[in-house]
Parts: structure tokens; sequence; C-alpha cells
């Protein structure tokens, strides 16, 4: 599994090298070497961390995972999920290369019934048996592809998603907020138009301001996606251009069914402050993850 992960993120480096495309905020590539039995991978980049004023993230952070993003930093991270669909469309070759992980997808299934088992510990009023039985369902690798793959029930194309879009692959800086780089590149694959910004405002939002906010950050994408297809010359985008915000929505609320397992997983993985299932009860992922269950699975459904 290691070594299929690393050969997709050299092999996403390698479209950039020497500059053949430029724009999408990412380190700089400098070496990559295969992983093989007889030698260890190897993917050389730049380092922001050697830098005084950039610091990914702190120590002592409580809540590992939650940024508390404002408007502008999440735009600019919209506009960095443009540009990289974009990019997609002139990768040569792209869509048949990237994110053949065939063996991470198998063992996924697994990763996330075991974050279920742990979320089950924390006996929460609002993940109901029905509830549980449900996010048991939608994970199992044939639903869960379908749900990555939203865009198919309005009839749009698959693109190039980074498929990890959280604040610890998102690096801003501490000085003025600005994002600066996106890194952790191993699970680039092509998916649903929605899928990277789904986990992003699913995780990095609070349930109440999700709801209010989620299809106006949807219409900005719009905006900066017809202005990357302009900016890098993308003429055949199989449609994409002409996507609607209706359609949109439909492909984020299944996009959302994938994104509700990497706030859960946040939780029960990740959470510095919880020492036990009291504590973790009061977590603020639990709004989300609340919000998630009322908007995906309705009680009264």
């Amino acid at each position: 599994m290691v070594s299929q992960l690393h050969a997709n993120e050299l092999l996403f480096y390698s479209y950039f090298k020497n500059g053949r495309i430029q724009g999408l905020k990412i380190p700089a590539f400098v070496f990559g070497k295969e992983m093989t039995e007889k030698q260890e991978g190897l993917i050389l980049m730049e380092d922001f961390s050697a830098d005084e004023e950039i610091k990914t993230r702190k120590e002592d952070e409580t809540y590992e995972g939650l940024q508390y993003l404002n408007d502008q930093q999440i735009k600019e991270a919209i506009v960095e999920i443009a540009k990289l669909q974009a990019i997609g469309f002139i990768m040569p070759n792209g869509k048949e290369k990237l994110g053949k992980l065939d063996v991470v997808q198998k063992d996924l299934t697994s990763v996330h019934e075991e974050t279920l088992r742990e979320f089950a510990k924390l006996k929460l009023p609002f993940a109901t048996e029905n509830r549980m039985k449900e996010l048991k369902e939608q994970c199992q690798r044939s639903v869960f592809e379908k749900n990555c793959q939203s865009n198919e029930k309005v009839n749009l194309p698959s693109v190039l998603c980074h498929n990890d879009f959280w604040t610890k692959n998102v690096i801003y800086s501490p000085s003025n907020g600005s994002l600066l780089s996106i890194i952790d590149w191993q699970t680039v694959r092509y998916a649903s138009p929605t899928h990277d910004i789904a986990a992003l405002l699913a995780l990095e939002l609070e349930g109440e301001k999700r709801r209010e906010y989620q299809k106006l950050y949807l219409e900005f994408y719009l905006h900066q996606l017809k202005e990357s297809l302009d900016h890098y010359g993308v003429k055949d985008d199989g449609g994409l251009r002409d996507a609607n915000i209706d359609d949109l929505m439909i492909a984020y609320k299944d996009s959302l069914k994938v994104a509700i397992y990497g706030v859960i997983f946040t939780l029960v993985n990740f959470d510095k402050q919880l020492e036990g299932h009291a504590e973790a009860r009061e977590s603020p992922l639990v709004d989300r993850v609340h919000y998630l269950l009322d908007d995906l699975y309705p009680i009264d459904q």
C-alpha cells in the first residue's frame, strides 16, 4: 500500500517538473525516486518548515485538524481546488495514470469500519442505531466509490482532486493568514468536482455555518472554475463549464457522504484534548458530525 501511495504522489509531482505546469500552490519538486523491494522511495521538495515565519501547525494545538478558517482562507482554498481541476484536463494521460490505488481503496473500508466502532463508543444521542447502520453501509467500497463519483448523477465529468483536503495538508501563513501551499498528494485522484470542497467545508465550518454558506461557496467555486479553465486553455472540459448550481448541490450532498468519514476520523484519532469519552462529547467536531447526520440521514426518513 505504501509503495502505491508513493508512486501516485511521485507521478503527480512529475507533471510539474521543470515548470511544465505552473500556478498551483504546491511545494517545488526537486527530485524523486521510486520505491521498490530493493530501495526506499524518495521525494525531495521545498521545505516550508525551514522558514522561521512558516510553521504548519503548533505542537500544542488542542484540536488537530481544526484551524477555524475565515471566509478569505476558505475562498483561497477553493481557488486552488478550481486550478487543480483545470490542470487535470491538460495533464497528458492524467486520468489513466493518477489515482490507481486499488490496494488503498480496498483497505479504506476496514479503516472506516474501525473508525465507526470507535465513534460508537462515544454514545452520542444523535448517532442512532439506524444512522450508524447507514454509515456502515455507505462506507462499503462500491457505495463509497459511487459517492466519490457523485458527478455522474448529474452528468458532469470527474476532475482531478487532492482527495485528502483538510487543513493538516493546507499550509497558511501565521503572519498574514494567506494560503502558502498544499501538501501530501499521495491519494490524488479523479473524482466529483464537489469532492474536495465537501471535505473542506464539512471539517472547517461549524455545522450551522456550513448549512448557511455552502451554496455561496459553491457559486464562488463555479466562478473560479470558469476562470481557471480559461486560464489553462482547457477546450474539452466534458461539459464542466456548463455546470449549474442546482446540479452542483446534488453532487455536493453525495460528496458529503464521503466527507463525513473524514470528520469522524479526525474526531476519534486526532483530537488531542480527548482523554476519555466524556471529553470527546465536548469536542467542536461533534457539532459538525451532528449537523452532517441531520442533513444526510434525517431521523424521520
